[in-house]
């Protein structure tokens, strides 16, 4: 074994893992021995805790009033048998300000139980969280956990999906559903794993019997987990601002999930642009014939390529869309009575990295930027707020990787940093006036000369 494998042994792990879906991600599911002795997915539970669902060995089931707005017929199911609880939280200690918890066993969030003296106190604590990989949507206040009973709810949900089952209609919406599949799965992981075998075996007999590939519910279950991976490492990107990090998480989630995973040429390109930023310095901006910028303009180009840590919670002065607006309502003449809220505004943005008070002619400052692959440290809010990439797809056959349109529509929506070439775009779409018949998504779609002709 090489000097570098044996300093490695989760990259060993990832490899093993790999070869083994790679071969057939059924059969993690469970043996023939363990058919002939009753049904046993601890194999597959296994795998999923590997593979990245957080271990809630410990924590508490209570009943929260953090909210969920994934509506499907699972969610309907839940609220329809009034379970006692809906969240697995950390156990609190003496002091602890932040807790941990899950409402569907995979994507974490945290509930302050702090009063905060200062905005900048509130945004120490909201950069610790990004960092850890918690997103700032999933970020609740005094969330007053109360008790519940775990057992009782897991076997009244349980039998709540086996009747669905025989419902027609609600049959084929839940196995129509990836998001709902998975989130029975890692429910069912959690429950055999916090010492409900039973219920958990139950479950996941109830959906083998009835999906149309047994293969299916592992190959969603790992899709999600995959998808999940990457938004917290894009949450974590936008509390660090650390490159060579973001570069190792990408390497490492595109080794655990080589195959299954549609979303997987999404991670594969923003791995391309990230390494050469995890490398080094990016490239200089320059001044050209047709856009030409002063140092002091250029200067800021560079300073936009360069992340910085969260320093409101308010979002002004982080968006161009939002700095394009503002800057054009200020060339034109106001009426008096908004003249108040104008001059608000723009003291909004002041020193921010958008402001719209420098004297310059923004549209040849943004226009510069066209075709600029160069990835900066700007992403509009989305960054924090752990947007996943799912794609809805077909689960009778073996899950596909995104392509053409549909994966140039997933880019555009991603959450992740922009190019420089994309923050002009974003400007431009909102400064420069184009006829109502014109398709919206030109501005992502056209070739960059074309929109230097403007």
């Amino acid at each position: 074994m090489s000097a570098v494998m044996k300093k490695l042994p989760f990259l060993r792990q990832s490899l093993v893992l790999a070869a083994v879906v790679l071969l057939d991600p059924g059969s993690l599911l469970l043996s023939r021995d363990a058919q002939a002795q009753g049904q046993d997915y601890s194999k597959g539970f296994d795998l999923l805790f590997q593979l990245g669902l957080p271990d809630l060995s410990g924590w508490e089931y209570v009943h929260t009033d953090a909210a969920t707005y994934n509506y499907s017929e699972l969610s309907e199911l839940q609220e329809s048998i009034k379970l006692t609880g809906n969240t697995w939280m950390e156990p609190a200690t003496d002091g602890q300000e932040i807790r941990r918890y899950t409402l569907d066993g995979l994507t974490l969030g945290a509930t302050i139980n702090a009063e905060f003296d200062s905005e900048d106190a509130q945004v120490e604590a909201y950069r610790k969280l990004l960092s850890s990989g918690i997103g700032a949507s999933n970020v609740g206040y005094q969330l007053s956990p109360r008790p519940a009973e775990e057992q009782a709810d897991a076997e009244a949900l349980v039998n709540a999906v086996l009747s669905a089952l025989e419902d027609g209609e609600k049959r084929e919406s839940l196995l129509r559903d990836p998001g709902a599949l998975s989130k029975l799965f890692f429910l069912a992981a959690h429950w055999h794993r916090r010492g409900m075998p039973e219920p958990a075996a139950r479950l996941v007999d109830a959906l083998f019997a009835r999906l149309p590939r047994k293969a299916a519910l592992i190959e969603v279950a790992m899709a999600e987990i995959a998808n999940q991976r990457q938004a917290t490492a894009m949450a974590r990107f936008a509390g660090s601002g650390d490159w060579k990090q973001l570069e190792t998480e990408l390497e490492s989630i595109l080794k655990d999930f080589p195959r299954f995973w549609p979303e997987r040429p999404l991670a594969e390109r923003l791995l391309s642009l990230v390494q050469p930023r995890a490398a080094g310095e990016p490239a200089p901006m320059s001044s050209t014939a047709d856009f030409s910028l002063s140092e002091e303009q250029l200067e800021w180009w560079n300073e936009v390529s360069t992340p910085r840590p969260l320093e409101s919670l308010g979002g002004y002065g982080s968006r161009p869309e939002q700095m394009a607006s503002i800057w054009v309502r200020s060339q034109l003449p106001w009426p008096e009575e908004d003249s108040e809220e104008q001059r608000w505004q723009l003291q909004q943005m002041e020193d921010s990295l958008f402001d719209p008070s420098k004297d310059w002619n923004w549209l040849t400052v943004m226009a510069a930027g066209l075709g600029d692959q160069t990835l900066t440290g700007a992403g509009g809010d989305r960054l924090m707020y752990q947007n996943s990439s799912r794609s809805w797809r077909d689960l009778e056959t073996e899950p596909t990787e995104l392509e053409g349109e549909e994966l140039e529509q997933h880019w555009r929506n991603m959450a992740r940093p922009q190019t420089r070439d994309e923050l002009a775009r974003t400007f431009l779409r909102s400064a420069v006036p184009r006829a109502e018949d014109d398709d919206y998504d030109w501005w992502e779609t056209a070739e960059a000369d074309e929109v230097r002709l403007l």
